[in-house]
């Protein structure tokens, strides 16, 4: 009787311990980059997200990036949204060229279609601040 009773509770225990860094802050703008190619105008947006897991799911990144791009009040049309867990390595000096460690903190950076507006491309970074996945879905 008492392996019935433990097996729910150690799955809900792990559960909830798998998504509590998944809970994401109010999100907050570090910087936007004017992109110029070929005279199409777009900004990135690099947006902080403090305490974000790079373990967490699709559905609360897209969501908090979501929430980003509805409230942003800024009239510059968003190409992409870069999304970090910290703001350690941040240089506010640095307008274009951030340090490589900065890209270690980046949990995922979103590339948006100009017509549809959905998600076109992911990229990730590892902790060094290389990119570890390219792609069009979601890396996990």
């Amino acid at each position: 009787m008492m392996r019935i009773l433990m097996l729910p509770f150690l799955a809900f225990c792990f559960s909830c311990s798998n998504n509590q860094h998944c809970n994401p802050g109010t999100p907050q703008k570090l910087l936007t980059i004017r992109l110029d190619n070929n005279g199409s105008i777009s900004y990135q947006h690099e947006v902080l997200l403090e305490g974000l897991s790079k373990n967490c799911d699709s559905t609360t990144v897209m969501t908090a990036i979501k929430n980003y791009m509805e409230n942003n009040a800024s009239d510059t049309p968003i190409s992409s949204v870069a999304v970090y867990n910290s703001a350690e390595h941040f240089d506010s000096g640095e307008t274009l060229s951030q340090p490589k460690e900065f890209y270690g903190d980046c949990v995922v950076s979103v590339w948006f279609d100009a017509t549809s507006g959905k998600p076109r491309e992911f990229d990730f970074y590892n902790y060094k601040g290389n990119r570890d996945y390219e792609g069009v879905r979601w890396k996990r």
